[in-house]
This record gives C-alpha cells, structure tokens and sequence, in this order.
C-alpha cells in the first residue's frame, strides 16, 4: 500500500475547488478530514489505486483510528477481519454516515 500523505487544512482548501469546477460536491472524506484537523488529530490519507476508496488514518495521543470511504461494499472478507475501524458509506449489512462516524470519534465513543 501506498505511503499515508498528511492532510492538512490548506492542501483541503486547495481540493475544494477542484471538485466544484468539476460540478462535482466536495467529498463528504474532506469536510470530515477538516473537523478531525481542528478538533486537534494528525489525519493522514491514502487514495486506493483500483477504487474510489479513500483511506483515513487519525492519530490523537494514543487513539488511532483507519476509516474507508467508498461508494462500493468493501471485501467482505477484509471487513470480517476488521481491517478498517469504520466504514464510511456502504458496506456489507449497514450504512455509515460521515457524521455518524464523526460523533463517535469526538463524543469519545
């Protein structure tokens, strides 16, 4: 897998407008990557190279958190095995929202 890229709030600012002049709405991954920043985490990503798929690594003392977001069901046998915290979007029996997975990680869980 590919080396993590940290986020940060200005390299976010600078993607907005590239979805937009695309008439595309900013990835729900981005508006969620800007609440951690501020809420104080290291958010780090990686961008599948066969999907969609956008990888979320947080980091806040010792909590450390991997979130996929996709438009597709994950492998149904990598979810079995937990290889992702949180599943954003559609996987193999529910439905996670971006803000659902927000207010776990901020509420404390």
């Amino acid at each position: 897998m590919a080396k993590p890229k940290k986020l940060t709030l200005k390299y976010l600012e600078i993607l907005k407008p590239v979805y937009i002049e695309k008439n595309y709405p900013v990835p729900k991954w981005i508006f969620f990557s800007q609440a951690l920043i501020e809420a104080g985490w290291r958010v780090e990503l990686i961008r599948s190279k066969s999907t969609f798929s956008k990888y979320i690594y947080i980091h806040k003392g010792d909590k450390n958190f991997k979130i996929r977001f996709s438009n597709h069901k994950p492998n149904k046998g990598q979810q079995e095995t937990n290889d992702c915290d949180f599943y954003v979007g559609i996987s193999n029996g529910q439905v996670i929202t971006t803000e659902m997975v927000l207010k776990k990680i901020l509420g404390g869980m």
